[in-house]
């Protein structure tokens, strides 16, 4: 531990930058009845202006339609590192891991797979626990979000 550089931020629609873009756009940002306020959480929901709806828990987003004329965007944000040879493995995985799961733990199950270099199993190990840990969370009968995770070994 201790090794895991995070090269992005999350990108809740709570954060100043994002928040800033959605209104721009048209949306606005709040929380659904009975969420935490996002001041607590730091989340935040994207919604059209005097709706309730889509509630996206996310300002970037491939493919939602309807997220998208609210100021939700698919435009990634591109860190440039130069990579020690120390650093052995990428993570990337979608907010369903990283909602459950901190780096050091997704960074420390992929390289239990490290000398066989099985990327592929690597990311579904993630994958399966962090759906794991979704399991354990109140109201996990009702919504589990969708838990991505790509692993590359350098």
């Amino acid at each position: 531990r201790g090794g895991t550089m995070v090269l992005t931020t999350d990108h809740t629609p709570a954060s100043p930058i994002e928040k800033a873009r959605i209104e721009a756009a048209g949306g606005t940002v709040g929380d659904f009845r009975g969420e935490p306020d996002m001041a607590i959480s730091g989340q935040g929901r994207v919604f059209i202006k005097g709706k309730q709806f889509p509630g996206l828990a996310t300002a970037r987003a491939f493919g939602d339609g309807m997220g998208k004329t609210v100021g939700v965007s698919s435009e990634p944000d591109i860190t440039c590192v130069t990579r020690g040879s120390s650093q052995t493995v990428l993570v990337i995985a979608s907010d369903g891991v990283w909602d459950v799961m901190d780096d050091e733990d997704a960074v420390e199950t992929a390289l239990g797979f490290a000398s066989s270099r099985d990327a592929a199993t690597a990311a579904a190990v993630i994958v399966e626990a962090a759906r794991m840990l979704w399991e354990t969370r109140p109201g996990s009968e009702r919504r589990i979000d969708d838990i991505t995770a790509c692993v590359a070994f350098f």
